[in-house]
């Protein structure tokens, strides 16, 4: 005679899927957080890379390029700064 046993109503197994759904969100929060700082680091970097060539446009006489190479940013970068400058 067979012994039927239904797994997903043990104790034992229902507290480990439970663990295991916690233990899930906890590392899926962590990840959120690793990126969402990563991302906020790169909105930062590029914040303070846009002031650095604004004021390089605005106190200095440099060209495009060198102000892209001192910024370490793209020229085009650096021309569509220039028109937005010009056009306030």
């Amino acid at each position: 005679m067979p012994i039927h046993y239904n797994l997903e109503t043990d104790v034992r197994y229902r507290q480990g899927t439970a663990k295991g759904v916690e233990v899930g969100i906890e590392k899926g929060i962590e990840i959120g957080k690793e990126k969402g700082i990563e991302e906020g680091i790169k909105i930062g970097a590029e914040k303070t890379r846009r002031l650095l060539v604004e004021s390089l446009l605005r106190e200095t006489d440099l060209s495009d390029e060198k102000i892209a190479r001192i910024a370490k940013a793209t020229l085009a970068f650096v021309e569509q700064a220039r028109r937005e400058l010009e056009a306030l």
